[in-house]
């Protein structure tokens, strides 16, 4: 009985752990456009740098919340940064899609895939090997 209190325990504190992760990525996502679109707006930076920066928002959100997510759990930093990326994504692909369909492609969602499962990774394992 003790060890199904216990994965019942850790099964709690890994979803915890991940939807902490998402939610910092999301919100620092959403900060980071907003400065990125008051700079672009504000400055003489041509638009045609808007796609690379979107690019790098992304990089950025999903890095400290693979990280985030990974230092609370403490543990399994590749699966947390990687859970934290395919939730971002999962997000980010049903916005797009919601919002903007016609500017969906193979190409570019497969793209921003691999760069948020990257970033994740990263993140989670920088922030357990920083423990």
């Amino acid at each position: 009985m003790a060890w199904q209190d216990n994965a019942n325990k850790n099964d709690t504190s890994f979803f915890g752990a991940v939807l902490l992760g998402i939610t910092l990525a999301v919100l620092l996502s959403f900060i980071l456009t907003l400065i990125v679109a008051l700079t672009v707006y504000l400055s003489s930076l041509p638009e045609s740098y808007a796609s690379l920066l979107a690019l790098i928002v992304l990089v950025i959100s999903v890095f400290f919340g693979g990280s985030r997510a990974a230092r609370r759990a403490g543990r399994k930093g590749l699966i947390m940064g990687i859970s934290v990326a395919v939730g971002f994504f999962i997000i980010v692909f049903l916005l797009t899609l919601l919002l903007s369909p016609h500017s969906i492609s193979a190409n570019t969602t497969t793209l921003r895939l691999v760069y948020c499962l990257l970033a994740g990774a990263v993140g989670g394992i920088s922030a357990v090997a920083r423990m």
